[in-house]
């Protein structure tokens, strides 16, 4: 009896881990069925040979019991297999694969593939502003005017450091990113998309050319802050917000309209993007019309700004062992730091999603110790630190973890520190582009939040149905066979 029910359980057991080993090798090998198959005899067999030296014996309710549970594996696959989606008229386990690519291979060409199958074709601006002589190499300032999304390494989600890197190993030039206000509709459909807007920026073909530039000045309207810069007949504006998701593309029209009849020739729209607690947080319309108001605020006190020649300076910091599981992307920190005849002007620009209004009051205390006069501080709301682990929201606000504060303020208060010393006389030159690309767009977005659920509950119902009836199958079986 006890080595009967012992052998019984033990083929349950069994029967339920080679059930799941087969719904992870099916998807996660591209000829997964066959491979994932040989797998589990291989484990069949050694797990036979190794409860045999124990003595313990199979009858014919174990053997049903392991026949079982692959069969309703392979049922199962097969139906999903010719089950073609309704929406994007592609089949689950397509998809299925690709996410598992982007999870556990960090390989996202397969996923990449499908959304950019169903994507929409969009021209969008690029905006780039080069110091070319700051030191050790020239600055760009790069302005986008997409989404970094959707998740991990999918579409454009690592393009800041993707950015960064493309111009320091092509063009020797520093490179810091900045968001600008969109959201997930804008999401590129695919790495190569990403691609396509960094070689239309590598076109340093005629510059605007500036040699002065304004001091950072700052208006209030309600919860709302917005700062601008001026740059002979050029404006950056950078809006803020008391806590803040991300900025509705639909500003851009209204302030670049506002802008012209102030007489600016171009406007920059960033998207500080940096102060969050509620991840479920939208912006409010109330808030988005505070952040216009505030911005033409700005816009008119720039009208009759002074401008002077100024010296600049730039560093990037990568604090050691924060990593984009800590919410710090792989561009790091980057800290640009100006002064005119009349003040000191710094910029904090984040790698990451979001900020904690915590570590962000923490470093606007440092930098104002340090001297500072006016300073910005903004994120690049990358999406490389998404979808990493399993936690509320899918991703860390950095400083969410209040462990890493105290390591990341020192980082920056000792790159400043290296910075302001490094300053020199620049100029800037901007630079406009316009190029097509591939954007998920809202349908997709919409499409892929259906699918997700469609499948993930017919899944939870195969899962559910499957498990309960191998131990049903082993309970009968202990009172009647």
């Amino acid at each position: 009896g006890v080595n009967y029910n012992m052998s019984t359980h033990i083929s349950a057991l069994l029967s339920v881990i080679i059930f799941i080993d087969l719904l992870v090798y099916v998807p996660l090998l591209s000829k997964g069925f066959i491979k994932g198959a040989i797998i589990d005899l291989v484990k069949i067999g050694v797990t036979f040979l190794i409860l045999s030296i124990f003595h313990i014996k199979f009858n014919v309710l174990n053997i049903a019991l392991l026949i079982y549970s692959i069969s309703v594996v392979i049922i199962f696959y097969t139906l999903i297999i010719s089950l073609k989606d309704p929406i994007l008229k592609k089949n689950l386990l397509e998809y299925l694969r690709g996410y598992v690519d982007s999870w556990l291979l960090d390989d996202p060409r397969r996923l990449d593939k499908l959304l950019e199958e169903s994507s929409v074709e969009y021209t969008t601006k690029i905006n780039y502003l080069v110091f070319p002589n700051t030191n050790p190499k020239p600055l760009m300032l790069l302005i986008p005017y997409i989404h970094f999304g959707p998740f991990k390494n999918i579409g454009s989600s690592s393009f800041p450091y993707t950015s960064s890197s493309y111009f320091n190993l092509r063009k020797n030039i520093s490179a810091v990113v900045f968001h600008t206000p969109s959201s997930h509709e804008l999401d590129l459909a695919s790495n190569e998309q990403a691609y396509k807007i960094l070689n239309t920026a590598v076109n340093f073909q005629k510059p605007i050319i500036c040699n002065k530039i304004s001091d950072i000045v700052r208006e209030k309207e309600g919860k709302a802050t917005v700062y601008g810069i001026r740059l002979c007949n050029a404006v950056m504006l950078f809006l803020e917000y008391e806590e803040m998701e991300d900025v509705p593309h639909i500003v851009i029209n209204k302030l670049e309209k506002y802008a012209r009849t102030v007489g600016f020739s171009q406007l920059f729209i960033i998207d500080c993007h940096n102060s969050l607690v509620d991840k479920s947080l939208i912006l409010s319309e109330k808030a988005v019309n505070e952040l216009i108001i505030a911005s033409m605020k700005v816009l008119d006190r720039l009208k009759n700004v002074d401008q002077s020649y100024f010296k600049i300076g730039y560093i990037k910091i990568k604090p050691e062992n924060i990593s984009p599981t800590e919410g710090l992307g792989s561009s790091g920190i980057s800290i640009l730091y100006y002064e005119t005849i009349n003040k000191s002007n710094c910029i904090v620009v984040f790698d990451s999603n979001n900020l904690s209004p915590k570590l962000r009051e923490e470093v606007i205390n440092t930098l104002k110790n340090e001297g500072i006069d006016n300073l910005i501080i903004a994120t690049t709301d990358t999406h490389e630190v998404t979808a990493l682990e399993i936690i509320k929201g899918g991703y860390r606000i950095l400083g969410e973890d209040e462990s890493t504060n105290k390591i990341i303020v020192n980082n920056i208060k000792t790159g400043f520190a290296y910075v302001k010393k490094q300053i020199s006389n620049s100029d800037v030159h901007i630079y406009s582009n316009q190029t097509p690309v591939k954007i998920l767009g809202y349908d997709l977005l919409d499409k892929l939040g259906i699918i997700s659920l469609n499948a993930f509950k017919k899944f939870k119902i195969f899962i559910y149905f499957s498990v309960i009836t191998i131990y049903l199958f082993n309970f009968v079986g202990l009172f009647f066979l």
